[in-house]
Order: C-alpha cells, then structure tokens, then sequence
C-alpha cells in the first residue's frame, strides 16, 4: 500500500511540474504585467494543490524527504505568486528573488526533516541561494540604485569563482588537516534517497 501512495504521488508532482513548466514560459513572456490567462490561472491553484497535498501526505504516509521538498516548493511557489497578483503592489519583476530565498529556507528544511539535524550537503547550498537572493533584492527593490544588468555581469562571475576558491581552499586545508574535515553519517548526503528511490 505505501508503494502505491509513494508512486501516486511521484505520478502526480511529475504532472504537476509540467504545469509548473508552462506557468513559467506564459510568465516569462511578459513578465512586467500579470498573466491573466485561464491556463495560467489552472497551472498555479494545481500547484497549490497537489503541493498542500503533496506536504500533508509526505509527513504523514511516505516519510520521503524529496516528497516534501517538493510539495513545499509548489506550494510556497504558487501561494506568494498568487499573493503578488492579488495583495501585493509589486509585479513579479520585483518579487523574483523571494522565490528563490524560498526555495533556500525549505532546503534547509528538508534537510532537517530528514536527518532531524542540520546537514552540510543541504545547509550549504541552501545558504548560497539565500545569501545570493538577498543579495538581488536589495537591487530589485531599488534599496542600491546601480541598473541590475551592471550588477549581474560583474556579480554572477564573482560569485561562482569564490565558490570555486572556497571549496579548493577546503581540499587543500583537509589534505594537510584531517580533522577539518566535514563527516556525515552516511557516505553521501543525497545517496541513500537515491537508494530510496530505486528500491521503490
């Protein structure tokens, strides 16, 4: 009975992911206005479903972090999009990089879930989306008043090339001293969901 729920809803966040997928080519067609298409319209309150149930059913039947992360991410994605056409005065132009920030805050989450302690794997790149994010909003929010293409051409390289540096900088310093280095549990911090997922 759990693998059919497990495949269930593995069936229905795929199905939700191709909605997910035509949501955002209408949005990126013009995305300074609000979209007020019926499709669109569909594709964001099937998110918020299937991503409401897709929680609920996570916790409470499959265990499966990658099930929450996912219905987290719909659901958060389609609740502030929707929040943004109807109470927000700003247009997604604006908002864009709360999604991501978003997207950071519930890695962090899943990560917790399901080790019930903060991993490396997933806090990590979870703070790098955040830190990044918040970065930009200070841009799109006019709160630095530098054009953001400016910002991007000369930010973006940077960013990946400190990324770059610190996780060489990590090699070298562990290579010379052992007890730098970073141990989980298990042999990798995605390996056994991968596990978990050919068993189901």
């Amino acid at each position: 009975m759990k693998n059919h729920g497990i495949k269930l809803l593995n069936i229905l966040l795929s199905i939700t992911l191709i909605f997910f997928v035509i949501a955002l080519v209408i949005l990126l067609n013009e995305p300074s206005v609000q979209p007020t298409s019926v499709l669109y319209m569909v594709c964001l309150y099937a998110q918020l479903i299937v991503g409401a149930f897709a929680i609920y059913w996570s916790l409470s039947k499959t265990k499966k972090a990658y099930h929450l992360f996912c219905g987290m991410l719909f659901f958060s994605m389609s609740v502030l999009t929707l929040l943004i056409r109807w109470c927000l005065p700003y247009n997604l132009n604006v908002w864009w990089p709360v999604f991501g920030i978003l997207s950071g805050v519930e890695l962090i989450i899943t990560g917790a879930y399901k080790y019930r302690k903060l991993k490396f794997g997933y806090l990590f790149p979870a703070c790098c989306l955040i830190i990044v994010d918040l970065w930009y909003m200070l841009f799109t929010f006019q709160i630095i008043k530098v054009p953001f293409t400016k910002v991007t051409k000369v930010t973006v390289p940077s960013f990946f090339g400190v990324v770059a540096m610190f996780f060489i900088l990590m090699f070298v310093l562990q290579q010379r001293h052992k007890n730098l280095v970073i141990k989980d549990d298990e042999q990798g911090t995605f390996s056994d969901e991968e596990i978990q997922l050919e068993e189901d």
